[in-house]
């Protein structure tokens, strides 16, 4: 703990009071690395950091292989950090914002609907949207099991298990049709193929419903994703540690598809020798 501290003083992330051999964090640092429900909290991705080096021996091996690691072969840190990591930036923005940035959902859902939520992890922003919209019912759906016993317990822990359910289903075969609304929270671009889940999710929607995807902004071309983070121009990267604040930049929190659309999400090459239990597709 003191070389670390002694390193973010260096950096200047924290102050170091050399007379009483203390260290404090400024506020905006405290809201990043001490305030678990602010929007800026990054200690989570620790957790996710630790899974990737704990990973490498399996990491390896697909390398070698030609193969990959499925979500659900990953050390369990991985799934405590990405739900730590991600959950602020819910908490802050989903009911407040995102919901309501669609046409007609926000009143639609307080008046109740059937929700579906699609690799739903720990079930945070699930139990989120319980907890705003109390008459509508909800389910969550992930393929990884531990992921779903602990947003069972999760959700008995906020008190909404009358109106939350988590169940282990696919992407692409997750059950139920009639839906009024599903969501996918940062997890279609880590599936293999997007295009059958896409259409799995048309296909258990009711008309005039919605499908609400929250995913990283990218553009078509890659000198098009070129940002403030590239190393010639040198940002202050405590503008950065504070991004989450400015996430319409770099999230399409309102894209959504109706049901009377057609998916234009691309499909797999053929040729792909991925099989599909060796990636997130599964969600």
């Amino acid at each position: 703990m003191r070389e670390w501290l002694a390193a973010q003083a260096a950096s200047g992330f924290i102050r170091f009071d050399a007379a009483a051999g203390k260290y404090q964090f400024e506020n905006e640092m405290a809201m990043c690395f001490v305030v678990e429900t602010s929007p800026a909290f990054i200690p989570g991705f620790r957790d996710c950091a630790e899974a990737m080096f704990r990973d490498l021996p399996k990491l390896e091996a697909a390398f070698r292989m030609g193969l990959g690691v499925g979500w659900h072969q990953h050390y369990p840190s991985l799934f405590k950090g990405t739900e730590r990591f991600f959950r602020p930036g819910y908490t802050v923005n989903l009911v407040s914002e995102w919901i309501p940035a669609l046409d007609g959902v926000e009143a639609k859902r307080k008046a109740g609907g059937q929700v579906a939520v699609v690799g739903c992890g720990h079930g945070a922003s699930t139990i989120l949207m319980a907890q705003a919209y109390p008459k509508a019912t909800f389910v969550g759906f992930d393929y990884d099991e531990s992921s779903i016993q602990r947003a069972r317990e999760a959700a008995h822990e906020a008190q909404v298990s009358d109106r939350v359910r988590f169940e282990v289903a696919t992407a692409k075969e997750y059950p139920g049709t009639g839906y009024n609304f599903v969501a996918f929270f940062d997890c279609l671009h880590d599936m293999r193929d997007p295009n059958g889940a896409a259409a799995h999710v048309i296909k258990s929607l009711k008309p005039d419903s919605t499908w609400l995807i929250v995913e990283p902004f990218a553009n078509d071309k890659l000198e098009d994703n070129r940002h403030g983070m590239r190393a010639d121009a040198q940002p202050s990267l405590k503008r950065h540690l504070l991004a989450p604040f400015e996430r319409s930049k770099f999230l399409r929190s309102g894209s959504s598809v109706r049901t009377d659309g057609a998916c234009q999400l691309p499909r797999p090459p053929a040729s792909d020798p991925t099989p599909a239990s060796c990636c997130r597709c599964q969600r």
